[in-house]
């Protein structure tokens, strides 16, 4: 969402006080230092995933309130348009930090089966989310991933404890933050201009996602 404190951000970039963004940053402040995951691009290799499994009708579930939901939905619906596909706004579902403890219980469980219910394949904002929609669809008949495929991001501890082993993209934390405690040493010490990073997230393959027969 749009950050209020900007001018304090920019006081400080102005200042010459060293300040390194660490997952996220804010577009309205081009010349900052961030490491981040290339977020758009796993959701475009998650979308060539599925398709590549043979599904056709593609769904997802997005995060509207924070960089890595948009840039997730942006490479989702670029795989979709390069394939050739039509986006369909009714089969994605959008939800708020405020939401997810409510997503998947109630009237909102009740939208995202609507949403998805005629999808093949699924894209989920994270390991979390892609975990309790396989229990949503197992609770209602479905068959992961014979009916519907899902794929998560992260590669968090919850892919694998899944009652259906979630196949996902690995998250670099540790790189991550090595990466940006290395930059910011860097400034304080010896004030080097230091470049932004934007590390891959790669596939991980596990079982939430159809193998063609």
């Amino acid at each position: 969402l749009p950050n209020p404190n900007i001018d304090l951000y920019n006081k400080l970039q102005s200042m010459g006080v060293p300040c390194v963004f660490f997952n996220g940053y804010y577009r309205e402040m081009p010349g900052s230092v961030y490491v981040v995951t290339d977020d758009r691009q796993a959701g475009f290799d998650a979308v060539r995933k599925l398709l590549g499994a043979g599904c056709l009708r593609l769904g997802g579930i997005f995060k509207s309130d924070d960089r890595q939901g948009h840039e997730r939905y942006a490479g989702f619906a670029r795989g979709i348009a390069e394939a050739g596909g039509m986006l369909n706004d009714d089969s994605v579902v959008w939800y708020s930090t405020g939401d997810k403890e409510e997503l998947f219980s109630g009237a909102m469980a009740s939208h995202v089966l609507r949403c998805l219910r005629n999808c093949d394949g699924v894209v989920c904002y994270n390991d979390q989310i892609a975990y309790g929609l396989i229990e949503l669809l197992r609770g209602h008949g479905f068959h992961v991933p014979q009916e519907i495929s899902v794929v998560g991001f992260d590669n968090s501890s919850v892919s694998q404890y899944s009652p259906v082993k979630i196949t996902t993209f690995d998250h670099p934390k540790d790189e991550m933050g090595r990466l940006a405690a290395r930059k910011i040493i860097r400034m304080v010490e010896e004030g080097t201009k230091e470049t932004s990073v934007v590390l891959p997230m790669p596939l991980v393959e596990k079982e939430s996602v159809a193998r063609l027969k």
